[in-house]
């Protein structure tokens, strides 16, 4: 038996194979695609949590010390400001923006600085 090969049927196999290959291609292009997306997400998400974590530390630091200056000076402002630290960590006060300072970074000036806060109360397990 003599087998023959056509050009039209080994042009067809050809074509076949490149419309599955570039099919495969962009499958693969789309997983891609996908897989950065939910990157970018992670990696987003990851930054908010540092962000979160240091305002936690930033507002643990300014509770510490300003119980321990509330102690050595006994004035009653170093008191109320722990409070207002306080209220803010348990979302009875609205959380200061990011841009603003921290109501205890001031604690050893003698005014206080204006705070741009955020609309509403939050707790931190609500972020």
């Amino acid at each position: 038996m003599k087998s023959t090969i056509s050009i039209r049927r080994v042009f067809n196999v050809l074509l076949l194979a490149t419309f599955v290959l570039t099919g495969m291609l962009v499958g693969a292009a789309l997983m891609a695609k996908k897989s950065g997306n939910a990157l970018e997400a992670a990696t987003v998400s990851r930054y908010q949590s540092f962000l979160l974590a240091d305002e936690l530390r930033q507002s643990s630091d300014d509770l510490t010390r300003l119980a321990r200056t509330y102690v050595v000076s006994g004035d009653a402002k170093w008191e109320q400001q722990y409070f207002e630290v306080l209220d803010i960590r348990n979302g009875k006060k609205p959380r200061p923006s990011p841009t603003s300072e921290f109501i205890g970074t001031s604690a050893l000036r003698t005014t206080q600085p204006t705070l741009v806060v955020q609309a509403k109360p939050s707790l931190w397990l609500n972020l």
